[in-house]
């Protein structure tokens, strides 16, 4: 452009130009576009700094996380190794989510074991530097459970979270926020294991401790409350998760803050499964409930607007956020149409025509974001067998259902025996 006409080809304003660009490219979502210019970018600043400096290191981050955002896993690997490689031993306050990224990428090529193998050094060299009860070695096995909790590896997680919350309850006694992070860590690690009358006392633990901290961050005490509300809504009770979502939700506008739109999802999918079980449990009545169905339009209105506002961000399109909003809403116009005593035949089937295209789209675009194994897809598999027995498809709910079936008995195989860091 400009710069271009101006300037020398390798004057470092051009590549300033070129970042710029790419940065804007990548906002609108624009991602080949803006690989090309960050990778326009990168050659030049190499050609003018050489392939050790932090403009280098920059430039070389903004065209990893632009393939990572197209889920070109190898690639992004590619790309990663070789910034943790040019960072080195410098103190740089982004080698964390470099080594995190990295690690995400390994995870969705199906490389969790040396995933798990590169935590392990991480806490042994900690341990050494710190020592073995040290805050460091705590927060960062708190970081490591988290990340393996979103690889689905939760027993894993749920040993390296009770470390953490040992090493915690030494440090700090029995009422501080880090004990608080250990115990909720430990809690969802066990829900997610369908361990529920064990997580629910850490989780409430967890929330009273944060309750009582005068000066707790606000996102901090809603994760707390979020994550009990979850444990509820798991075991369908529905009237205890239903006022703590609404409790965090409480004054809040639904824009682009991913913590709002998380917890109205949730609580769009609530109304949804909490309406068809009032069904179905009246469905030998004469009279349905007409609290159901006002529940189940208040899902499908909330489930629309978290969907609208993903879709009208920054996110990419093929995010498996977007994917599982997808998903969501398609499972509460099945809910809807199953429900809801007024509707006509054809619009019936018209709804239940929308939350098919939904639900199909939603689980394609899971499975391609998210690797297929973990509870999202699962989700999907169960709103499709759900719609199509609703629909009177047997067929096409068996498919599913076989899925459903063949999900369930990978998930039931036992986690490889790795040892926590030690």
């Amino acid at each position: 452009g400009v710069f271009r006409k101006l300037l020398a080809a390798d004057h470092p304003n051009v590549a300033k130009s070129l970042t710029n660009l790419g940065q804007a490219l990548r906002d609108q979502s624009k991602f080949p576009e803006a690989e090309t210019a960050f990778r326009e970018a990168l050659e030049l600043n190499r050609k003018i700094f050489g392939n050790s400096h932090p403009t280098v290191n920059h430039a070389a981050s903004e065209l990893a996380s632009v393939i990572m955002s197209q889920e070109r896993w190898s690639e992004a690997e590619t790309a990663y190794r070789e910034l943790v490689s040019m960072t080195g031993n410098r103190e740089d306050p982004d080698m964390p989510l470099f080594k995190n990224s990295l690690n995400r990428a390994l995870y969705y090529q199906g490389k969790g074991k040396e995933v798990e193998e590169i935590y392990d050094k991480e806490i042994v060299a900690l341990k050494q530097q710190f020592g073995p009860e040290s805050q460091e070695v705590g927060t960062r096995l708190l970081t490591q459970a988290a990340q393996l909790e979103r690889f689905s590896r939760h027993a894993r997680a749920e040993a390296l979270g009770r470390e953490a919350l040992a090493i915690h309850r030494t440090l700090y006694g029995l009422a501080h926020p880090a004990v608080a992070s250990s115990l909720g860590s430990v809690g969802k690690s066990l829900s997610e294991q369908h361990k529920f009358a064990e997580a629910e006392p850490l989780l409430i633990e967890a929330l009273a401790i944060l309750r009582n901290v005068t000066d707790v961050e606000e996102e901090r005490l809603n994760d707390a409350i979020s994550g009990l509300a979850e444990l509820y809504f798991r075991q369908n009770k529905f009237s205890q998760s239903e006022p703590l979502y609404r409790e965090v939700l409480q004054d809040k506008v639904l824009a682009d803050d991913h913590s709002i739109i998380f917890t109205t999802a949730s609580l769009g999918r609530l109304l949804g499964d909490w309406a068809l079980a009032e069904h179905e449990a009246r469905s030998k009545d004469t009279v349905p409930s007409p609290l159901s169905a006002t529940r189940a339009r208040e899902a499908e209105s909330l489930l629309r607007q978290c969907l609208k506002v993903w879709m009208d961000g920054p996110t990419n399109e093929r995010h498996w956020r977007i994917a599982d909003a997808r998903s969501r809403l398609g499972g509460s116009l099945a809910v809807v149409g199953i429900i809801d005593p007024d509707l006509t035949p054809e619009a019936r089937h018209a709804i239940f025509t929308e939350a098919e295209s939904l639900l199909i789209e939603g689980e394609k675009g899971l499975q391609e974001g998210l690797a297929g194994q973990t509870k999202y897809v699962r989700d999907t598999f169960a709103r499709l067998v759900r719609l199509y027995r609703a629909w009177g498809k047997p067929e096409k709910a068996a498919a599913w259902q076989g899925k459903l079936d063949a999900f369930d008995q990978n998930r039931l195989a036992p986690e490889p025996a790795t040892k926590p860091g030690s």
